[in-house]
């Protein structure tokens, strides 16, 4: 045999086929010359089949699609005191209604003085000082929320209602931290808390954002949930499962595209016309109907999902034989 690969007749690639699919074969006519009409080359871990071969052989391939693997951890907080979260958004409201007044009293200063003078300049300068110094308390006021309550903030216009079922005890907020350098998915609507100290059943929390900071200690980051069913009381302990993105994601290979070959999991990679490419895989983790890939198969190539037993014969079995 001369040159990097292997040729191989077609006559010969219909009796490998049939032995690997477990039926008969008929051999390809040849031409004058004794060259068989098609041919099959394989060089390494590549097979070509020349035009037409992968209908032939009723291949069916399909494009990767891009995946992110979610396992759930176990997650641990604590219920807050609702005092720091509470006193800022009620200190916004009374900052509000003062902007609210100074704005009124300097429209009627400057009214007053634009009618016969009835508002003395000095008058004016100092109801525009006090509406001056009242804006700024307001903005103080809406930064120490947002730096209280985070996005949270941002995200709920009832957040005045909500710190007063706070400070009545109607409901508790909590922080529920994940482990050391976990990063949360998609933040589920609606997690199960199992309370320390409980041997009830899990309370049923609303997820209400990101906690606006990282813990001081542990370095971990957290989402504020709200239990408003039975509330624990500020300090109790909990626990829970989230769902978190998995590193290293990749590719979502389906289960069919999945050969084994000496011990490995391999597929086949169209690699342009009616070539393909065996790689070996390696699985991240298990997912629906398929396996998560790393960076052997990339998300939008094609990979045969059936049909890939017949190449892997067309490429073993030869080797075998030389052998």
């Amino acid at each position: 045999m001369t040159g990097p690969g292997r040729r191989i007749g077609g006559a010969l690639l219909a009796a490998l086929v049939a032995a690997a699919a477990g039926c008969s074969a008929a051999r390809e006519p040849e031409t004058g010359s004794g060259a068989p009409s098609r041919e099959v080359r394989v060089e390494g871990a590549r097979i070509s089949l020349g035009a037409g071969g992968a209908a032939r052989l009723g291949l069916e391939v399909a494009p990767v699609a891009a995946a992110q693997a979610s396992v759930e951890r176990s997650a641990f907080g604590r219920v807050l005191d609702p005092l720091p979260l509470v006193e800022p958004v009620l200190a916004q409201r009374a900052a509000r209604d003062a902007l609210e007044q100074a704005r009124s009293e300097y429209a009627r200063a400057r009214g007053l003085h634009e009618h016969d003078r009835n508002a003395s300049t000095r008058d004016v300068e100092v109801a525009r000082l006090a509406f001056e110094r009242a804006a700024l308390d307001e903005r103080l006021a809406a930064a120490r929320v947002a730096a209280a309550w985070g996005p949270v903030a941002a995200d709920r216009g009832d957040l005045e209602a909500l710190a007063g079922r706070l400070a009545a005890g109607t409901a508790a907020l909590g922080r529920l931290d994940l482990p050391v350098g976990e990063v949360p998915g998609s933040a589920p609507e609606s997690v199960a808390l199992s309370i320390v100290g409980r041997a009830s059943a899990a309370v049923t929390a609303r997820v209400l954002g990101p906690a606006p900071s990282a813990d001081p200690v542990l370095q971990t980051r957290g989402l504020l949930v709200l239990v408003e069913v039975d509330p624990p009381a500020p300090g109790t302990s909990f626990a829970a499962g989230i769902a978190t993105r998995e590193a290293g994601a990749g590719a979502w290979l389906p289960a069919s595209a999945v050969l084994w070959y000496d011990g490995e999991a391999v597929a086949f990679v169209e690699v342009g016309g009616d070539a393909f490419e065996r790689r070996t895989i390696e699985r991240v983790r298990s997912l629906d109907d398929g396996w998560l890939v790393g960076a052997s198969v990339r998300s939008g190539e094609r990979v045969v999902v059936r049909g890939g037993q017949q190449l892997l014969a067309a490429q073993v079995l030869p080797a075998a034989a030389s052998d």
